[in-house]
Parts: C-alpha cells; structure tokens; sequence
C-alpha cells in the first residue's frame, strides 16, 4: 500500500468522524430537548410518569 492510497483513506475517516459527530450531537440535543419541552413543560405528564398506573386503579 503506497503512501497515496493511506492518504485517500484518511479522508473517508474524516468524513465518518464529522458524520458520527453529528449524530451524536444529534441524539444529545434531542433528548435534552425532550427531557426540557416534554418533561419539565408538561406537569401533567410527570404526574402520569410517577403515578402510572396506581392513578387508574384508584378511580
């Protein structure tokens, strides 16, 4: 293997670690924003997370 064909390889490698770095970014970003809007924003729904389903076998 010739010093122009690692060199080639080198910058797939680079494509693939910007490419993985996005979606890691990605998949970060939306579970915060899941874990801010959804969870924090909707007490109804946290009150339905902790109570599950004690809530429908009391009423």
């Amino acid at each position: 293997m010739t010093f122009s064909a690692v060199k080639d390889y080198a910058s797939y490698d680079m494509l693939l670690l910007v490419l993985g770095a996005f979606f890691i970014s990605g998949v970060g970003l939306m579970s915060i924003t899941f874990f801010l809007d959804d969870y924090w924003g909707d007490e109804g729904f946290r009150k339905y997370l902790k109570d599950g389903k004690r809530e429908k076998i009391n009423n």
